[in-house]
């Protein structure tokens, strides 16, 4: 295939303005919270992460992949109007509104019940945690319409520096204001980032893509190739593997540091701890070039353009590895000075932080195949692949954490990273070499 310097050269400013949106957010965020600790001290402060966070995670869980889908069949459809885009649309609303919802009972339960945990017992910030779970998930599904309609950059602005923009202006005014409920304020002014994100976000869909109202997804005819129930019965199997797959990566991003604690010692935990969430950064690249790779992917196999498919995942691989290598290369340059912001005592992160980065580039190696499998039907393997990789990390802390401490624990989740890496390049090339070009059925 020859190589198109001009495409190449939009497709990587159209990569790297992705990639700039997500992270803007990050420093604004940060702000925000600076804002929010000085505000509330450090006990309030802990009390307030612990509902945020708790509200976060059930809002997260409760989507249980049907972004994932929505994002595939929105983007393999052609045309916003047609009625496969109204069926799924339907479908995905209606489901995340009422999983959200009993998130939400969820959430108000299980703090009334331990109140006697958290020094702070105030009825209205409980109901606000509670109400954050509806008001976060629907800014994942609104982000998910954006970006299976091509709007991935908008998408990510919603998500991140628009919504912590919203927050941090939140944050001033509360500032200045002192109300009585500080962390019940300040919870309600987080559901009004969202729901404010959200709106911008359906008022940019319907303005780029000519999308029908709402209220229309609830008012639509079946599809003459396949029954209304079918449909649903594919997107419902599909939703699940999807969330399989999302609920590995959340255990693998939670469980290693209990693991390295329960087999050394907390010092150990949190010098690793430390590693992987500077590394993270990392992630940042990698993350947005998977979303701004998915809709493109899902929209070739579904017309069955193989040269183009091909054209995307080509220039797709470039732009992540550079972007990847761009970041891996300044950790392992600067990790001391890096690891100094940490303060006294963390010298010794330097090198995890290096193996960490390394990791991180092994895996941005197949994340091209990894968003390939995700839009032609292979969440199945996803999930089966994100699953391996929690057992082979596991076993991997356990045979090299107790002889090498941090060090140990570092490659351990590197080579973790090698190992989901090798097998999503495998399975992926053995799918694309099919060359079907089917969404799952």
């Amino acid at each position: 295939m020859i190589f198109n310097k001009k495409n190449f050269k939009k497709t990587f400013v159209d990569f790297f303005l992705t990639v700039l949106i997500r992270g803007s957010g990050a420093p604004i965020a940060f702000i925000a919270n600076i804002f929010i600790a000085r505000l509330l001290g450090a006990q309030k402060f802990g009390d307030y992460i612990v509902l945020l966070s708790a509200a976060y995670l059930v809002g997260g869980i409760t989507v249980f992949g049907t972004n994932r889908v929505l994002i595939r069949e929105v983007a393999s459809s052609q045309h916003p109007e047609k009625q496969d885009i109204l069926l799924v649309g339907r479908w995905g609303i209606s489901r995340v509104l009422l999983f959200s919802f009993c998130g939400a009972l969820l959430v108000y339960l299980w703090f009334h019940t331990t109140w006697a945990n958290l020094d702070y017992n105030e009825f209205a910030g409980i109901v606000a945690a509670a109400l954050l779970v509806p008001a976060s998930a629907s800014v994942i599904i609104v982000s998910a319409f954006m970006v299976g309609m091509g709007n991935v950059k908008f998408s990510q602005a919603i998500s991140d520096p628009i919504r912590n923009i919203l927050l941090l202006s939140g944050c001033l005014l509360i500032f200045y204001l002192r109300p009585s409920d500080e962390i019940g304020t300040l919870l309600f002014i987080q559901i009004a980032t969202f729901l404010i994100s959200s709106i911008i976000g359906w008022k940019w869909i319907r303005y780029k893509s000519n999308a029908p109202p709402l209220i229309d997804y609830w008012h639509h005819q079946a599809s003459p190739s396949q029954s209304i129930s079918s449909k649903i019965k594919n997107y419902r199997i599909a939703s699940w593997y999807f969330f399989l797959g999302s609920a590995g990566t959340l255990v693998l991003n939670r469980i290693d540091i209990l693991v390295v604690n329960a087999l050394s010692d907390s010092t150990i935990a949190g010098y690793y701890g430390a590693a992987v969430r500077v590394g993270q950064v990392a992630a940042i690249v990698i993350l947005a070039g998977s979303i701004w790779l998915q809709p493109q992917i899902a929209q070739h196999i579904k017309t069955g353009d193989r040269k183009s498919l091909m054209t995307v995942l080509k220039h797709g691989s470039s732009c992540i590895l550079a972007g990847s290598s761009f970041v891996v290369i300044c950790l392992f340059i600067w990790a001391d000075f890096i690891v100094s912001w940490l303060g006294p005592g963390f010298g010794v992160v330097a090198y995890p932080l290096r193996l960490v980065g390394f990791g991180y580039f092994l895996w941005a190696i197949a994340v091209p195949l990894y968003a390939y499998l995700l839009m032609s039907g292979g969440e199945a393997v996803i999930a089966s692949i994100l699953w391996f990789q929690v057992a082979s990390n596991l076993l991997l802390h356990f045979l090299l954490v107790p002889k090498f401490g941090v060090i140990g624990a570092a490659w351990a989740w590197t080579g973790g990273m090698a190992i989901v890496s090798a097998m999503t390049l495998w399975w992926g090339l053995q799918r694309l070499m099919k060359n079907k070009f089917k969404v799952s059925e």
